[in-house]
């Protein structure tokens, strides 16, 4: 075999290694394991095991240049910064400014000024049609006989309900929401 061949055998095998590992890379996307993996692309667990390997490193590999450009830009801004700051020439409202800001993306790295969103919910009894019949059939009873009311419906049969949406009903949209 001739070095010409030698080399486009070594590039078919390379673009069949390359889509091979895009189609490992689907197949753990979709949670296959090795050995289901290994049968779908026609290829022993080994070479699964290998192909995945090759595929965190790609990953690997790309976040961590990823991370030395971000880290590249932090730097010079924080250089930028410390020049502006340290600088006689630049006036203190200036350097008030620019350590606010400083301030403010901090708080924004580390979470601290997420906006809080209280939710708040009201029930009223009163609007449910079988409240409002027991609340009428109980009316002007005394402790003693609301006791009593309590301990027998306490003590009677109950029927198997299933608990379904029906039981927690979805609040009104107001309009603009």
């Amino acid at each position: 075999m001739s070095i010409p061949e030698k080399n486009e055998n070594k590039g078919a095998v390379a673009v069949e290694r390359n889509r091979r590992r895009v189609g490992v890379a689907q197949d753990l996307a979709d949670g296959l394991t090795v050995r289901q993996s290994a049968a779908n692309q026609g290829v022993s667990k080994d070479t699964i095991v290998k192909d995945r390997k090759a595929i965190a490193g790609r990953f690997q590999t790309e976040a961590n240049e990823a991370m030395q450009e971000y880290r590249a830009e932090v730097l010079l801004k924080l250089a930028e910064i410390e020049a502006l700051v340290s600088d006689p020439t630049v006036g203190r409202i200036d350097k008030a400014k620019v350590l606010l800001d400083v301030v403010k993306q901090l708080r924004a790295i580390y979470g601290t000024d997420a906006p809080t969103k209280s939710v708040s919910a009201t029930f009223s009894a009163s609007a449910d049609p079988l409240y409002l019949e027991f609340k009428k059939a109980t009316a002007g009873l005394d402790s003693e006989q609301m006791a009593e009311v309590l301990r027998t419906a306490s003590g009677m049969p109950r029927m198997s309900e299933p608990i379904d949406a029906t039981w927690f009903p979805q609040p009104d949209n107001k309009e603009g929401e």
